[in-house]
């Protein structure tokens, strides 16, 4: 009995594993043929599969740009990651991004440059961080362009 169940268990999770692998495969080369047309100073410095999310990090220079990339199986998942991101906040959104997915906020700590974004196009929910806001939108743009297409 015990066998059965874990060998159920263990399909389970490798089939979970492989559909995320495989959703997440035609994403991953859309954001990364998008960053790479639209800012060839930046390098992609590293790429970091996580069991639900990719992480992409860009740098040019000193500057950063990070993006955790999550594609659910629907809208409403996105959404819901997203409010479970904003519910773990300590403090409200900087602004509302108008022009950047279904639904976008930034935050950003008074006297710094850097930023978080948080924003979600259909199915697929980003958590953003960047050493410059304007690097960090621009980024968010491009990555929402890749994905709506």
């Amino acid at each position: 009995m015990m066998t059965t169940l874990r060998l159920c268990l263990m399909t389970v999770v490798a089939f979970a594993g492989s559909t995320f692998a495989q959703s997440q495969a035609p994403q991953s080369v859309a954001i990364e043929s998008a960053i790479k047309s639209n800012e060839p100073a930046w390098e992609l410095s590293a790429k970091e599969k996580q069991p639900t999310s990719m992480i992409y990090r860009w740098k040019s220079g000193g500057e950063k740009v990070e993006a955790e990339v999550f594609v659910t199986a629907s809208p409403k998942e996105a959404a819901d990651k997203l409010q479970e991101f904003i519910h773990h906040m300590p403090v409200p959104p900087k602004e509302r991004l108008h022009g950047l997915g279904d639904e976008a906020l930034l935050w950003q700590s008074p006297n710094t440059n850097g930023c978080m974004i948080l924003f979600r196009r259909g199915n697929v929910f980003f958590h953003m961080d960047g050493s410059l806001v304007v690097h960090a939108k621009r980024f968010a743009k491009h990555l929402d362009d890749a994905v709506a297409n």
